[in-house]
């Protein structure tokens, strides 16, 4: 990761534009914060050149948020407990609907069995019968 202070080393972007763009464009770059200052993925240096070069074609904010949104996934970056969790939202939705297909399979094949439970005889039922008819026959046996 770059360090954030002057120019981000190869682009000469200066650093309140690398910091104008991280808080427009968040979603698409991949930094880290700490304190005051920004690391930034090596990767994302290429992603800044991109967006200097959309602002210097006359585009707005929105309409590089589009391309941008247009050209890469969004990935979510979450901290837990100072961990990075990079979380790719196309995987993560796509990997959820299969779990959720397969729990739709599982809960038509349990509704299936369900009537079939329902016919099967109570065994306390059956228990209560016999000792019912026992007891009748001891007695009047």
């Amino acid at each position: 990761m770059a360090d954030c202070s002057g120019n981000v080393q190869g682009t000469g972007i200066p650093e309140e534009t690398i910091r104008r763009y991280i808080n427009r464009h968040a979603l698409h770059l991949q930094e880290k914060r700490q304190h005051k200052r920004y690391s930034i993925d090596k990767e994302s240096k290429a992603m800044f050149v991109q967006i200097r070069e959309c602002y210097s074609d006359g585009m707005n904010a929105d309409q590089v948020e589009d391309l941008l949104a247009g050209n890469t996934p969004t990935i979510i970056t979450v901290n837990d407990d100072g961990d990075r969790v990079t979380v790719n939202m196309v995987e993560a939705l796509s990997g959820l609907n299969e779990r959720m297909d397969g729990q739709e399979i599982m809960l038509k094949a349990c509704a299936q069995l369900i009537p079939a439970a329902v016919t099967l005889p109570d065994p306390r039922q059956q228990q209560r019968e016999r000792v019912t008819e026992r007891l009748t026959e001891c007695r009047y046996g």
